[in-house]
């Protein structure tokens, strides 16, 4: 079932993405990128609407799935979705990717981690005889000790298991060895204007064998981190005199006066937030070679950071695999494999378009010696329409088995669901209860695509359809409708992923095309057993879906009524099974 209510909650697993609308060079829009799919195209229902002729009503679809990935598809518009001038059917795309429909450029943007930032060199002053020097790109001398320790740094940094254990193993390692630093700390500064107040997301580290007598904390240079809190790039200074730039004066309380330089290197920058690792150093240390190989390890940290980040991804995702996996095995067995009841031959067919799918199908031996059939189509995709519809099957089950006839259990559901369901969720259902012996058939259709009976020269005769709303709308009384079904004489029971399935020129197949396809089939074979009519019937659905991904669950049922078998004769109710399974 096509849903009617767009999703807005993020998901939380992957990420947040966004599907940025541009034209003319400029930025137009920004839509967040949930589960629910976003339909692009001219109509007024579409979630995002274009205004271009070249643009066809509902012209592309973009959906994300549970793992994070993003999936562009053609709906089979006129002029066509294109990437990179060619035109596509279908594509997964990632962060940075663009599609061109009509006039318009669309881009995906997903958060994650920021790529090390390198600025040409600039000079930054904020205060007379002050001067912040940005790294550039020419590089200092740097020997093989201080490489083969950063090598060794990255690779620690893997075994460690928190991000804050790793921030104090860098902050380490400038105070240890070949770095020469006095004191380090990470620390976090909020964006824009607020006010400076940087906060330590480590313990600080010391270098123990200079034997200070004063605290861990270095005395912050205000004036550096605002420097670099504005154009996030390793930066540093020092209050040494020297040079044509003048005196570089840091903020220094008394009790560390003398000479001093310090480094500023950004570790992650948002839009909120700039991580940075601080350092301070003995003044011959305050040079270019020295602010570079801080930088170096800053990288060995992000690079750190950003495997650690996939791994965790990968984790999370194999998790959600196996959870997705076992609930798709859990549906699947809720689904009548071998249906058979005396008197009737049935075939199912199921097949979710996600893991698992918002459809319902049943079929129950009643108390009163009928066969109930049910089928149901819940609003949405995916696992919360699953949750639904696993729902429906043990309320359905428990109805029949209290002894409820097809309109109290119909009633009854649809009580439960507008009790608790949420408003903007419903469900179509139809549900038939038939005596094979006479034929006798009452049917209660709640807002679903009618029961088709189909005899074997081929023609229709849909049952009831329009009389009642969905269940979970209103709770209004439910009407049935009495018929009876003659032996050979064909039951089709659908959701409307079949209904609603797209031919190649774009045009649904609805009732109507789909009567005529089962009539068709029905007619070339009336004495084949629903086993085979039930693959043909999938045959013929792949065969008009084609290379397509799937849009909706299709879920059929169908039933024929046969000679009656005598249900005490265990061999022939055997047989009966084998020939609805076949």
């Amino acid at each position: 079932m096509s849903d009617s209510v767009s999703n807005s909650t993020g998901d939380s697993s992957s990420g947040v993405a966004w599907l940025c609308v541009r034209a003319g060079g400029h930025e137009l829009d920004r839509i967040r990128l949930s589960r629910e799919p976003v339909i692009i195209g001219r109509s007024k229902s579409a979630t995002l609407q274009l205004d271009d002729e070249r643009i066809s009503r509902r012209h592309a679809e973009i959906s994300r799935d549970p793992l994070g990935r993003i999936t562009l598809r053609d709906l089979g518009s006129r002029n066509g979705t294109l990437i990179d001038g060619q035109t596509v059917t279908e594509a997964e795309l990632s962060s940075g990717d663009s599609f061109a429909i009509g006039a318009f450029e669309l881009c995906v943007i997903t958060e994650g981690a920021q790529p090390f930032v390198k600025a040409k060199p600039t000079t930054v002053a904020d205060a007379p005889n002050t001067r912040y020097s940005t790294f550039g790109a020419k590089a200092g001398r740097i020997d093989t000790t201080h490489l083969n320790t950063l090598t060794d740094f990255a690779h620690e940094l893997l075994t460690l298991p928190t991000r804050r254990a790793r921030l104090e193993r860098l902050c380490h390692l400038m105070v240890d060895g070949a770095f020469h630093g006095r004191r380090a700390v990470a620390l976090r500064m909020a964006r824009g204007d607020s006010e400076l107040t940087p906060q330590a997301l480590c313990t600080p580290a010391r270098n123990e064998r200079l034997k200070e007598d004063y605290d861990s904390m270095p005395r912050l240079s205000r004036g550096l981190l605002s420097a670099v809190r504005r154009q996030p790039a390793p930066t540093f200074a020092s209050n040494v005199t020297g040079g044509k730039g003048g005196g570089v004066e840091l903020s220094i309380a008394p009790e560390q006066a003398g000479e001093q330089a310090a480094a500023a290197v950004p570790l992650r920058v948002d839009d909120e937030s700039v991580d940075v690792l601080y350092v301070s150093f003995p003044p011959q240390f305050g040079t270019v070679e020295w602010l570079t190989l801080v930088a170096l390890a800053a990288q060995q940290y992000q690079h750190a950071e950003s495997t650690i980040a996939v791994q965790t991804q990968a984790t999370r995702h194999a998790a959600i695999e196996r959870e997705l996996s076992q609930a798709r095995e859990i549906q699947q067995r809720l689904v009548p494999r071998y249906p058979s009841t005396p008197g009737m031959e049935i075939a199912i067919g199921f097949e979710p378009c996600k893991w698992v799918g918002g459809d319902y199908v049943d079929v129950v031996s009643n108390h009163d010696g009928r066969t109930v059939l049910v089928i149901a189509d819940v609003t949405g995709k995916g696992l919360p329409a699953a949750l639904v519809a696993s729902e429906l099957h043990a309320m359905v089950r428990a109805f029949l088995r209290a002894g409820a006839d097809l309109t109290t259990m119909m009633n009854g559901l649809n009580e439960h669901l507008c009790e608790y369901l949420d408003d903007r969720i419903f469900v179509t259902a139809a549900a038939l209860a038939i005596d094979p012996l006479t034929g006798e058939v009452e049917c209660v259709n709640a807002g679903h695509p009618p029961v088709l009976c189909i005899d074997p020269t081929g023609k229709v005769r849909p049952l009831q359809q329009a009389e009642n709303l969905p269940l979970g709308v209103c709770q209004e009384p439910m009407r049935s409708q009495h018929d009876a079904l003659v032996i050979g004489e064909l039951l089709a029971m659908y959701t409307d992923g079949l209904s609603e399935l797209k031919r190649d020129d774009g045009q649904m197949l609805c009732v109507e095309g789909l009567s005529d396809e089962l009539a068709g089939l029905y007619r070339m074979g009336p004495t084949r057993t629903l086993g085979l009519l039930s693959g043909a019937v999938g045959d013929l659905l792949d065969a008009i879906q084609g290379d397509r991904a799937a849009e909706d669950d299709r879920t059929f049922l169908l039933g024929r009524r046969v000679a009656a078998v005598d249900s005490s004769d265990p061999e022939a109710t055997g047989n009966s099974a084998a020939a609805a399974g076949s």
